[in-house]
């Protein structure tokens, strides 16, 4: 934000600003979405992770500013407290819906993967066979298929982690999708209206 403020304000304005946060937001989301992957770098997703800290400067103080535009000079203040009081309530209420979000998507993909793993399929047959070898050939215990059994729930464990966050990185791409269009609408409306007193 203190980049934000300092940078990007004072040479692109302020609708240039509140435009580029969703915008690098939904390319952040969206390249989330398709590079994530158990096995994905680190050094690919620091970067992408390191862009959507950035995207949330300008979303964050876009949306202060088009709260506080149309307060009166005098209100200013209370305009203010009310935005941040707001902003901090729909953070505590956020938290709280993508936890649960979390849990049922967890819950759903977890519940789709078993179902195709419960079909006997030849891959998932060839993957526990290939995890009760490997477990056989470095000494491990007297019951090397259940331990391929525990490797093969982690790892859906771990894919039913990755749909998870993924869903949600396109939920965060849609909304800022959403935020660009109803800018869109608001600055055209707000055209239509010259004697109208806002922030663009």
């Amino acid at each position: 934000m203190v980049f934000t403020l300092r940078i990007l304000i004072p040479r692109f304005g302020g609708p240039r600003t509140i435009a580029l946060g969703p915008s690098l937001l939904v390319m952040t989301c969206t390249a989330i979405v398709y590079i994530w992957t158990p096995t994905t770098p680190t050094e690919i997703l620091v970067p992408a992770i390191l862009l959507q800290g950035f995207a949330l400067g300008p979303v964050l103080l876009g949306a202060t500013n088009i709260a506080t535009s149309q307060a009166a000079l005098p209100d200013l203040n209370d305009a203010s407290t009310s935005c941040f009081f707001v902003r901090q309530l729909g953070n505590t209420l956020g938290v709280t819906a993508v936890t649960v979000l979390f849990d049922r998507r967890m819950t759903l993909h977890s519940s789709r993967l078993l179902d195709v793993a419960n079909r006997v399929d030849p891959i998932v047959q060839s993957t526990l066979t290939q995890y009760t070898n490997l477990i056989h050939r470095n000494g491990g215990g007297s019951n090397p298929s259940l331990g391929a059994l525990q490797i093969f729930q982690a790892d859906m464990i771990t894919q039913s982690r990755l749909l998870s966050y993924i869903d949600i990185y396109f939920g965060l791409a849609t909304l800022a999708g959403l935020a660009l269009i109803l800018l869109a609408v608001a600055r055209v409306k707000n055209r239509a209206v010259p004697n109208h007193f806002h922030l663009w």
